[in-house]
Formats: C-alpha cells, structure tokens, sequence
C-alpha cells in the first residue's frame, strides 16, 4: 500500500506542472512531425490526446497512434476539418477547445471548455472532506493508485475493517475515479479491500437521491464549484453506507453453498459472459489464499480476484467485475444506509469493450 501523503504530493506535483489553454476549434493543426500546432506554437501528443483526435477522426485510436507522423498529418488534414465543422453543428463539440499542457511542451488531454475542468487533486480533497470526523487521515492507505490518462485512488482505513473468518481481513474506505479532460464521469463509490489477496469491491452508492447521480457529467462551463459539491454528496454517502456494507460481508460468510462452480456458471451464463471468463472466475476459487470456506463468500472473492489481477481482460471489464462483486456483497443490505429505502438492483451484461 501506498500512505495518502505520498499521493497528494503526487497529485500536486501533477497540479504543478499542467496548464490548460483555449483556442478555436477549427485552428487546431498538426505539423509534419505529427506535433499539434496551434497559434504559432507546437506540442508532442500525448496518448490521450490522441484518443480524442482518433475519435473526431473516426479511425481506431491504435492505427492512429501507431502511425508515421506524415500519415498523421494527412488522416488531420483531410478528415478532421469535415468531422469538426459537423460536431459544432450538432452541438456535440463547443467552438473553442481546451488544451491540457503539461510541463509547457506536451499535450496531454483535449476538452471541451464547456465541460468544468477539475484537477484530480481538488477532487480527493474534496473527497475526503466528507469523511466521518473519527476517522483519522492517519490511519487512511492507498492500496491502488493510478496516475496516467486518469485519476484512480482506492483509500482504505486501517479504523474500518471486518474478518471475514479467521485471518480473512477486509478494509474498507472509498474509490475514486476522474478524467482530467471529461472523457468519462467522475465517480464515487464504496470500496472494500480483502488484504489476504489483494482484492478489490466496489459498491454503488444510494441511488434513490435525485441530486446525487450515479455518475457525473460535468456541468456547464466555469462552475466547478457545482460539481464539487456533488462530488462530495456522493462521497458522503459512500463513507456512511461502509458499516452495514462490512456487515454484509460478514452475512457472505455465513451463508453456505453446496456446489460454488455451478453457482458461478449459472451466473455466468445469465449475464452473458464468454466461456473463458466464466472458467477463469472458476479457476479462481482454487487460488484462494484462505482456502474455501464453502459460503457466497467465496464466489465474491473469485469474482473480485479475476477483476482485480486479471492482464488480459479490459480495465472496462475488470472494472464491471469489480462492480459486481460489490453488487452481490451490497444485495445482502437490505435497506439503503443512505436514504433508508429498499435497494432494489437491476440485472446488470457485461460491457462489449
């Protein structure tokens, strides 16, 4: 794990050296050298950056980004111009654009200035404003962060934890997740940690407040302060709904099965896994450090194992395991800590990416 202040001085750092400018839409160019050029002045583009300039595009992002700079310049030249002029008429992409510049030479994100630009930084504060006044930032770890095209920190506290048999400790805290340039959602949810093997949950918040969506589109341009005040309402409730989650872990745990593997196929197959994953989540309840239990238990700890250490799925797919391991865990609360109603779950299909 990592300690919380050792991600806050990478968070400033991060703050330190990024700027972001504005300039027409339309007088954005690439260079011989496949340098965006705007202005008079040139940057190197980041892999982000590109992402957003394969999708105005419409050429797949690897085929661009693996490119000579030439072929760049000429897919920039002849498509992007036609593809620009038809998001502003649709409304989909604002005249200006913003530029994310990092140490003054590197574009490392294009956003539409409509969208309330946020640092990742002000976002954890914000955060970890809204925790419980007894838990002490002392005691908070990070035992996930990622700092590259986006901002992913899992906090746990040493304070909030549950032993789910002897030895099986599971921490909990909150996950946060935010793109710098709005290519998706911040969001907010319930985190749980199983230290024995490294698994991560991650559990929806209250879904019955209307000013607390569950995910985050950025509002209108210049109003950060909106957003973070939402931020925070989600992060509330994702620090109050920890008890009677750790409780329902413990329900898990309790709750005995005869026959695990055919549990996870029948679910498997009812949410339209691929055969392969399906086996892989099997495999996983022989890999379990603290050997079977023979509860539910152990299905949400092989679900969460292939979604936290898998290298061959997507981060969308990893993710959406993540989430659903959380979900079972969370179907076992029977009202929302939250707003007190019954929580009510949907069906939920794997993401096609």
């Amino acid at each position: 794990m990592e300690s919380l202040s050792d991600v806050w001085c990478l968070l400033a750092e991060r703050r330190d050296r990024r700027t972001i400018i504005e300039a027409p839409t339309e007088a954005i160019g690439l260079d011989d050298d496949g340098r965006l050029r705007v202005d008079g002045q040139s940057f190197v583009l980041g892999p982000d950056a590109q992402k957003v300039i394969a999708i105005c595009l419409k050429v797949p992002g690897e085929f661009f980004a693996n490119s000579r700079p030439e072929i760049q310049k000429f897919l920039f030249d002849h498509l992007y111009a036609d593809s620009v002029a038809d998001a502003i008429r649709a409304q989909k992409l604002h005249e200006r654009t913003g530029l994310i510049i990092q140490d003054g030479n590197r574009c490392v994100g294009i956003v539409d200035p409509c969208l309330t630009y946020l640092h990742g930084a002000d976002v954890l504060k914000a955060t970890l404003a809204t925790k419980p006044a007894d838990i002490d930032e002392a005691q908070l770890e990070v035992p996930h962060c990622r700092l590259n095209g986006e901002v992913h920190v899992s906090i746990v506290s040493r304070s909030l934890k549950t032993e789910v048999r002897t030895g099986d400790i599971v921490y909990a805290g909150i996950d946060i997740r935010h793109s710098d340039n709005g290519s998706f959602a911040t969001q907010i949810e319930s985190y749980m940690y199983r230290q024995v093997c490294s698994n991560g949950m991650l559990m929806k918040v209250c879904r019955h407040i209307g000013t607390v969506p569950l995910r985050l589109r950025r509002p209108a341009a210049h109003n950060p302060d909106r957003m973070l005040e939402q931020i925070q309402a989600m992060a509330k409730s994702a620090w109050i709904e920890l008890g009677a989650k750790m409780e329902a872990v413990r329900l898990l745990a309790e709750e005995r099965v005869d026959n695990r593997a055919a549990i996870i196929r029948a679910l498997g197959e009812k949410l339209r896994f691929p055969k392969r994953l399906i086996e892989d989540i099997v495999q996983a309840l022989e890999k379990d450090e603290g050997g079977p239990s023979g509860t539910l238990w152990d299905l949400v700890a092989a679900i969460s194992r292939v979604g936290t250490h898998s290298d061959r799925l997507s981060s969308a797919t990893r993710r959406f395991l993540q989430e659903l391991s959380g979900d079972l865990v969370a179907e076992r609360v029977h009202r929302c800590p939250t707003c007190g109603r019954l929580d009510l779950r949907r069906g939920r299909l794997l993401p096609r990416r």
